[in-house]
């Protein structure tokens, strides 16, 4: 099967474009920067081609979309920079995904939305989100959506981030102190990439698929429990301290205004005051989908915390 995958660059694209190659499709990605070394090596390690463009750009997208079976729709952002909004990207970008596979004669089109997709959520990433999935329910293409929980592995952003303080010299300085907005007990239920991928190569083959929206996630643990898991695969034992709610967001809020990173954003606290509850049994059911526990799905870093990358693996989203 000849199969585009936009957002093929970034973190989880990387994965679904291996898992896709390994299951002999032919692959074409859809990347923004072609021309970087990232890219061509994840080209040169799966024999996928590379589309210059982005979805914004209909052109691009036209010529990434002709002679293809199946379209898989990546393309997702967690922080607003300019232009790139939520809306734009998430909404309206995934618009223009539906459109162009209609133009083109595509009638399968995978779609990555996350789980806690609500049309009233907080968070406007979640809302834009949902404005996402209805462009896909009505389009009349033959569609699947999935809605994976926080998503970690080999040059991810959320468990590095995470990480920081674990390791030196922040580590020293901070006396093995491991921030947390409240008591830590809010419910999370991470998924290792790799099984996602597998996910959405699985669902390419399976008819159950059509029209079905999967949760992906792993089994749930406090996120207190999801600190200490993380400091023991970087060899090393963290003293949780709770951070009042009103402090934790001015501190986001001191980021955001501040830092060139702004995460975590008063945003992303929302999201993480959230408990992730995930029904992966329709995904086990239909594509075999067993996520191990976090724990053991941290077996990519070594004591130390040294990182063992994916191939083409890059920092931030492609």
């Amino acid at each position: 099967m000849r199969v585009l995958v936009t957002g093929g660059t970034g973190f989880v694209g990387r994965a679904v474009v291996q898992a896709l190659a390994g299951c002999g499709h032919e692959v074409r990605v859809l990347a923004r920067r072609a021309d970087q070394p990232s890219a061509r090596q994840l080209a040169e390690s799966t024999g996928c081609v590379l589309v210059p463009g982005s979805i914004l750009d209909e052109t691009a997208l036209a010529a990434a979309c002709a002679g293809v079976d199946a379209v898989v729709h990546l393309v997702g952002i967690i922080l607003e920079r300019g232009p790139q909004t939520f809306a734009r990207i998430h909404v309206e970008g995934t618009r223009r995904v539906v459109e162009a596979c209609r133009t083109a004669g595509v009638r399968r089109l995978l779609h990555m939305s996350a789980i806690g997709t609500r049309p009233h959520a907080v968070s406007p990433y979640h809302r834009t989100k949902w404005q996402g999935e209805c462009a896909v329910r009505e389009s009349g293409l033959d569609w699947t959506i999935f809605r994976p929980a926080v998503i970690y592995g080999p040059g991810d952003g959320f468990c590095r981030v995470l990480a920081l303080g674990m390791k030196p010299p922040l580590r020293w300085l901070s006396l093995g102190l491991q921030p947390m907005v409240g008591e830590g007990d809010v419910l999370i239920q991470p998924v290792r990439v790799d099984e996602v991928a597998g996910a959405f190569a699985r669902a390419l083959e399976v008819p159950a698929a059509s029209g079905a929206t999967y949760e992906l996630g792993g089994p749930a643990l406090p996120f207190k429990d999801l600190l200490h898991c993380l400091a023991a695969a970087h060899g090393t034992r963290i003293h949780p301290v709770p951070v009042p709610r009103e402090l934790a967001y001015a501190g986001a809020a001191l980021i955001e205004w501040l830092s060139p990173w702004k995460i975590p954003t008063p945003g992303h606290l929302a999201m993480l005051e959230e408990d992730q509850r995930v029904d992966a049994s329709p995904a086990l059911r239909d594509l075999g989908f067993d996520p191990r526990p976090f724990a053991r799905g941290l077996d990519y870093l070594q004591c130390g915390g040294a990182e063992q990358r994916q191939p083409g693996a890059r920092s931030g989203r492609g």
